[in-house]
């Protein structure tokens, strides 16, 4: 496996994940202002889901085992960062409610 099909494996994961992940992410915040919230989340989830599984299935695909891990791996890495980014603070005892 040449280092090449790794780092386009990884850099796949990179944009998969952003896209599934951050995807979810945008879809959860607009669900509370959505007339159509349960559409929106079945119509989200299925894009996300096939989006992914493509995604994976190229990667499978094209580069074997080897390049799938490097996706996966991708994909993880993006999940914490966006975790980290949009992990709520703890808030301090004496703060209004929301």
């Amino acid at each position: 496996m040449s280092p090449l099909t790794l780092a386009a494996g990884f850099a796949a994961g990179l944009v998969l994940g952003w896209v599934q992940f951050h995807g979810l992410w945008t879809t959860l915040q607009r669900v509370s202002t959505s007339r159509h919230a349960g559409s929106l989340l079945l119509a989200s989830y299925f894009i996300r889901t096939a989006l992914t599984l493509i995604g994976l299935w190229l990667a499978t695909r094209f580069g074997g085992a080897a390049a799938l891990i490097a996706t996966a791996t991708g994909m993880i890495a993006v999940r914490t960062v966006l975790l980290r980014r949009h992990r709520s603070k703890p808030r301090s005892p004496d703060a209004e409610p929301r």
